[in-house]
């Protein structure tokens, strides 16, 4: 029979994996959780090659998880795409509101409110740019994420700021015009003046005003006013 060393300890087989130690844990990066990462993935994919061109695959792939944990948050590729469109339009809206606090001329928080989308094109490029997907949904998912802009519409024409033929065909325009102009200052890396509402933005907010019936002597006088946008982000 062979001798056990002294200074060898044995350990009994238990059948399960060896704890590890407390201390390696500890160093350990805390992974997000996974319907966090899944969310991540999925924007980074969908703002990259478009939601139709993305499959669960790909998004659990980036995500570095099983693929049927998707499931467990997700019933398909839209849920996920529904689940970042609601996210992104309240955090817009928020950030709109914020931006506008305290100021009352529904004309001012219009080109506030769209200076700021467009400033979204220099500071948060990949959202921004989701986001311009995602309101290619249609003109109901346009009038559902934007109850901002049609209060402001409302009152604007009840005050006798706006002339528009209908509030809806003004949201469309608004929104439209906002949506081309993002694309345009995405694909045309744009620069800080877009932050301070100068250059294209200025040009662009100038033609919506118009757009929507606004004194021309009007407009300038609102878009003259005090605007700089240097440190926004849309956090999750």
């Amino acid at each position: 029979m062979s001798k056990i060393a002294k200074n060898v300890v044995v350990v009994p087989h238990t059948g399960q994996a060896p704890t590890e130690p407390k201390s390696a844990k500890a160093g350990r990066p805390r992974r997000k959780p996974v319907r966090q990462r899944l969310f991540d993935a999925a924007l980074a994919l969908f703002s990259t090659q478009g939601v139709e061109a993305t499959t669960i695959d790909q998004i659990v792939e980036a995500a570095d998880v099983a693929k049927g944990s998707f499931y467990n948050y997700f019933q398909d590729r839209n849920g996920i795409m529904a689940a970042i469109a609601a996210e992104l339009r309240g955090l817009l809206e928020q950030g709109i509101a914020r931006l506008n606090e305290g100021i009352d001329d529904p004309a001012e928080r219009m080109a506030r409110g769209f200076r700021l989308y467009l400033a979204l094109a220099v500071l948060e490029p990949g959202r921004a740019s989701m986001l311009a997907r995602l309101y290619e949904g249609g003109d109901k998912l346009i009038m559902k994420s934007n109850p901002g802009l049609l209060r402001d519409l409302k009152v604007g024409v009840e005050k006798g700021l706006l002339n528009v033929p209908s509030i809806e065909a003004a949201q469309h325009l608004v929104m439209g015009l906002a949506l081309i102009s993002m694309r345009h200052l995405l694909s045309h890396s744009a620069g800080e003046e877009i932050l301070r509402g100068e250059g294209y933005a200025r040009d662009i907010t100038t033609l919506m005003m118009q757009g929507v019936g606004m004194d021309t002597q009007y407009i300038s006088e609102v878009l003259d006013r005090p605007f700089s946008i240097t440190q926004l982000t849309l956090a999750t």
